[in-house]
């Protein structure tokens, strides 16, 4: 039995729909400056060796190595890469921003992340030699997993949000015994607040009850096991510490209106449409 996939970040990444468009992996490039341009998309460049500046009408910003810096669309810029060759990730994706919401800055934002650089650069070496059609496409549902939470932490959470201790805390429990039902009172001892203190301030920031809030990340835990594992829904269900397939079928069905079937069927077949319309496409050079 394969182990359970639980979510590495603090905040849901199911808010944004990102869509890869294009991506060039950790190629040296010699010194040169590009002409001012802009995008329709968001573009987002990691640097893995040296740094370059970007520059917009009066502003020059150094990036160094480890770092990545996030543009958004129509932003006018231009890149100026240093003495030596630059190892550097470049991609191109787009966003499907809910209705209604509004983004609090559209600057570009350099992000400090050695790990997340590097991570990027194995997606996207894999992916570029990549020949298996179904890993291709896991592959970029990966990469886009991953920008969806980095775009929302830098331009849709405040610092308030991605911080409160409370909230991070009680998401760290849930996801560490996947397989353990909680009880409300036993989160509450182990956040060390009082039980209605925890209560009260769960449903100020989100609007639920602890039980929902419990519940609404075991059902997202279950999600991201069904549509990134080959496990069956008994061995899910058992990884998520339900007595049988019959009660975790009733409980997914009932967070996510749909049942767990119904949803790995819905979401096989979104990604068989992806193929068929060359989303599993190598990565451009």
């Amino acid at each position: 039995m394969g182990q359970i996939l639980v979510r590495r970040t603090d905040l849901k990444t199911c808010f944004l729909e990102t869509k890869f468009l294009y991506g060039q992996s950790s190629r040296q490039k010699q010194v040169r400056n590009t002409p001012v341009h802009n995008h329709a998309c968001w573009q987002l460049e990691g640097m893995v060796k040296g740094y370059c500046s970007i520059k917009t009408a009066s502003v020059s910003t150094d990036i160094e190595s480890g770092q990545l810096l996030v543009i958004p669309p129509g932003f006018n810029h231009r890149f100026a890469y240093d003495n030596s060759e630059s190892c550097f990730i470049s991609l191109k994706f787009n966003l499907n921003i809910p209705a209604g919401y509004r983004a609090g800055s559209w600057q570009p934002q350099i992000i400090s992340g050695p790990e997340t650089v590097l991570c990027y650069e194995i997606l996207m070496r894999a992916l570029d030699k990549c020949s298996d059609e179904n890993e291709t496409v896991a592959l970029i549902s990966s990469i886009e997993h991953l920008t969806a939470s980095i775009i929302e932490k830098a331009y849709f959470f405040s610092k308030k949000d991605m911080n409160d201790p409370i909230i991070s805390r009680l998401k760290w429990l849930i996801n560490k015994q996947p397989q353990h039902q909680p009880k409300v009172k036993e989160l509450s001892r182990l956040l060390n607040c009082n039980r209605k203190y925890v209560a009260a301030h769960i449903r100020n920031e989100t609007g639920m009850t602890i039980k929902e809030f419990i519940d609404s990340e075991r059902a997202e835990i279950a999600a991201q096991t069904l549509a990134h594992s080959q496990n069956t829904i008994g061995e899910v269900a058992c990884m998520l510490g339900f007595p049988d397939q019959y009660t975790f079928s009733r409980f997914f069905k009932k967070l996510k209106n749909v049942s767990p079937r119904e949803f790995r069927k819905d979401l096989n077949l979104v990604k068989k449409t992806a193929a068929n319309h060359g989303v599993s496409h190598k990565l451009v050079r």
